[in-house]
């Protein structure tokens, strides 16, 4: 519009509108100044430029006041307010924007003020006369916090409350750093207790030295949403509810992309005398018939954020204190839950007993808990116990156990967004794409409409908004489509959420390298590398890309590099070698399924993954000894005797691969390929009654296999069998019309068994079909040589 109109008010206004919307502050008020000054200008020569409108400028006056007050001036911000009741009197909003500045700086008197001349020249006053009640019966709040050394933290913290509550009670529970200082220079009450071990205790100490008509709980490492603030003053005036539910969010990663929520009571009054109750993980003890409002308030909370090493020290801290409650309380669903939850936040690679406890711990929360109880907490702890379960199973690969607790879950949440999720990466896992990307489209269905402000329910949600996580799933699933434009789609929307998520970069990689777009290929597998993070993908891609440019000795550096930080255990390893394969590295993907073969830990399933690949790549010997090794330590099956049959086929082994074809076939449901393989392998012993009885078999079982029939047609031709290679030179011909080999075949079958005319029949229509062909032609002057002979 502006490259139209340069002197669009409708269009700086609207720009300033986006910016401010976007908190893009700066950009947002050099939008409201030009505005101003282009108004100024029109007013001078009118023009019939519409938005020049008092109701506009008021507005705009308004937005720059918000500015000023997000940006801290609060001297400036009062000024554009004014301005703004100036230009328009009938707007609401600089009114209400004006009294909540000067009852944030308790100058209520001209709150009080600004408010009537509200309600008096505007139209729409119902929030001004809510706003009205507030200041008239004003209300006290008192912060309530329990730390120890939060130096780091506190700060931030106290910078969200200052200016709303009334008071800051600290109790400190043994701090040696800087933290009571910090806490005393905001004019915190400071007092001290010794660490027992026992949350609840403090905080209930903390709750009793507090003065305030409303008690607010927060932690130093949590903020309040500066711009929520003004929602909690009117709510706390407000005479239906005493109890308020917040919803904390809590945030990690790198780019903060990591995003877990919880509805939470912060807020209530004293005169309820609610207490705490629980060593760890302390809930607020609230009568059932005490009604709670859910806020659509909003705490940042920064503690899921911290070093590696202080995130263990906490999670050790609060270990010791829930194992120490689930002794004593040995019913308590909450605490059991609180238990699994903290061992599922710690790496299972490092703490490999993780996943048997959590499973007992989360059971034990499931049995005590019941989804048909009318006690909504119960209802709550039993939902997100069982999403424990299944997402350890998954975990611990243990997928048809995942599926099965997923499901279930779903029949009692259907919009459990973290079951969604954990059900499209079981699928996916499961390589049944289609039912992958069926449930990572229901997420971002159920997702576009949740809203984490509304609802009954107390769930912690892992997964509120991870569309890192979907468009990763959905791009390996269009992977596996070979759809790769959607896969860069969707790897490039993951980018955006979460640019180092796992090996995002590395997969961008591997596509373009399916598009032999080699250069491009590279720029992301370097990407990947620099981030430090997940690199074994990168290195793979790497290699890959050197083989392809003739760098031999450059791939192989990037091999071992990929071999010291995958573990030869790592059943991933089978996964690279079929890349390298699939980029004609054949010596190197041998080279990684014999470090696999070489390792422990492998199930079954993955040696007779293994036995194939060997296979598949020509190391018929290792395929063996790893084929015969199942068969030892498992039940024999007609597939891997079929599977070792094949392999010493492939040697040229003939009487070993008859020896194990046979022993297939003796089994409980034979494989009809067997019967194949079997014929083919007596061919090549020249037994050829035998395989004529095993082709034989195998047609009845599989009849539309014209290659067969026309090798059981030779097969009865060299054993003088006429009769019955013309059935199959027949059938064949039925299948595959014009073949004049075949034709001539079976003229040659008629010819050998005396029916001559027949024989010329065919011959004669073989020179038809091909004038030159010469075995026909020759044929049909011996039989006429012979007639007119005799």
């Amino acid at each position: 519009l502006l490259a139209l109109d340069g002197e669009s008010l409708d269009a700086h206004y609207l720009l300033a509108y986006i910016h401010l919307s976007l908190r893009e502050l700066e950009s947002a008020f050099e939008e409201c100044q030009q505005y101003v000054l282009l108004y100024e200008k029109k007013k001078e020569s009118p023009s019939q430029d519409y938005a020049a409108s008092p109701a506009h400028l008021s507005q705009v006056y308004n937005f720059m006041g918000s500015i000023k007050q997000d940006q801290g001036d609060t001297e400036e911000a009062r000024v554009y307010f004014e301005k703004a009741i100036a230009s328009d009197k009938r707007n609401n909003l600089p009114y209400i924007n004006l009294a909540a500045l000067l009852e944030r700086i308790n100058d209520i008197e001209s709150a009080r003020e600004v408010v009537a001349c509200g309600v008096q020249h505007c139209s729409q006053i119902q929030e001004l006369r809510l706003l009205a009640e507030s200041l008239e019966r004003k209300v006290t709040v008192s912060a309530c916090m329990i730390v120890k050394n939060e130096e780091e933290m506190l700060p931030g913290c106290l910078d969200s409350i200052r200016d709303w509550v009334d008071e800051i009670i600290i109790v400190d529970t043994g701090s040696t750093d800087k933290t009571v200082e910090i806490a005393k220079s905001y004019g915190a009450k400071v007092f001290h207790q010794e660490w027992e071990g026992n949350f609840s205790k403090h905080r209930n100490y903390s709750l009793e030295q507090a003065t305030g008509d409303w008690l607010s709980i927060i932690d130093a490492d949590e903020r309040i949403h500066l711009e929520d603030i003004p929602k909690v003053q009117r709510l706390i005036n407000r005479q239906d509810y005493r109890v308020l539910a917040v919803n904390v969010f809590n945030y990690s990663g790198k780019y903060r992309e990591k995003v877990t929520s919880l509805a939470s009571v912060r807020l209530f009054r004293r005169e309820l005398n609610l207490r705490y109750i629980g060593i760890v993980h302390n809930q607020l003890d609230i009568p059932p018939t005490e009604p709670v409002l859910r806020t659509d308030i909003r705490i940042e909370h920064l503690g899921y954020g911290l070093s590696k090493e202080r995130m263990a020290e906490k999670a050790k801290r609060t270990i010791t204190l829930l194992e120490k409650q689930i002794s004593d309380e040995p019913d308590n669903a909450f605490a059991f839950f609180n238990y699994a939850q903290v061992l599922l936040g710690m790496d299972f690679s490092e703490n490999p007993e993780n996943p048997a406890k959590i499973i007992q711990a989360a059971t034990r929360a499931v049995e005590l808990t019941s989804f048909d109880s009318d006690n909504r907490s119960e209802k709550d702890i039993h939902l997100m116990a069982m999403q424990q379960l299944a997402l350890t199973h998954f975990i611990i690969n243990e997928l048809d156990k995942a599926e099965e607790l997923g499901l279930r879950l779903l029949t009692y949440k259907p919009d459990y967004l973290d079951t969604l999720l954990l059900m499209g990466n079981i699928y996916l896992r499961k390589d049944d794409i289609e039912k992958a990307e069926q449930y990572y489209k229901k997420y971002l269905e159920v997702q576009a409409t949740y809203d984490s402000t509304t609802g009954v329910d107390e769930i912690l949600l892992l997964h509120p908004r991870s569309f890192h996580h979907v468009n990763y799933g959905l791009g390996i699933v269009a992977e596996h489509r070979q759809d790769w434009a959607k896969a860069i789609q969707y790897y490039e929307e993951t980018i955006q959420h979460s640019p180092e998520f796992l090996d995002v970069n590395a997969r961008l990689g591997h596509v373009y390298l399916r598009m032999r777009k080699i250069q491009k290929a590279k720029t992301y597998f370097e990407k990947q590398l620099e981030s430090g993070t997940n690199t074994h993908l990168a290195l793979l891609g790497q290699a890959c890309v050197s083989y392809m440019q003739e760098k031999p000795e450059e791939g192989d550096t990037y091999i071992n590099r990929l071999l010291t930080i995958v573990p030869e255990n790592q059943p991933v390893l089978l996964e690279y070698a079929r890349v390298l394969y699939e980029f004609s590295a054949v010596k190197q993907a041998v080279r990684l399924l014999n470090v696999f073969a070489d390792s422990d830990n492998r199930d079954t399933k993955q040696q007779h993954r293994l036995a194939e690949m060997f296979y598949q790549y020509g190391e018929f010997t290792k395929a063996i000894e790893l084929f015969e090794s199942i068969i030892e330590s498992d039940k024999e099956t007609p597939e891997l005797l079929n599977d070792l049959g094949g392999c010493y086929f492939q040697l040229e082994k003939y009487d070993k691969a008859e020896q194990y074809y046979r022993r297939a076939l003796s089994l409980e449901t034979p494989l009809s390929v067997t019967y194949r393989n079997l014929g083919m392998t007596l061919i090549k012993q020249e037994k050829l009654e035998d395989a004529t009885e095993m082709m034989e078999k195998y047609l009845e079982i599989i009849p539309n296999q014209s290659d067969i029939r026309l090798l059981l047609g030779d097969i009865y031709f060299q054993l003088e069998d006429y009769s019955s290679a013309i059935g199959h030179y027949e059938v064949y011909l039925k299948e595959q019309p014009g073949n004049i080999g075949v034709l001539f075949k079976m003229s040659e079958c008629y010819l050998f068994m005396g029916y001559s005319d027949s024989a010329v029949l065919g011959y004669r229509q073989i020179v038809s079909m091909q004038g030159d062909f010469q075995p026909a032609l020759e044929r049909l002057e011996e039989l006429t040589s012979t007639v007119e002979q005799v």
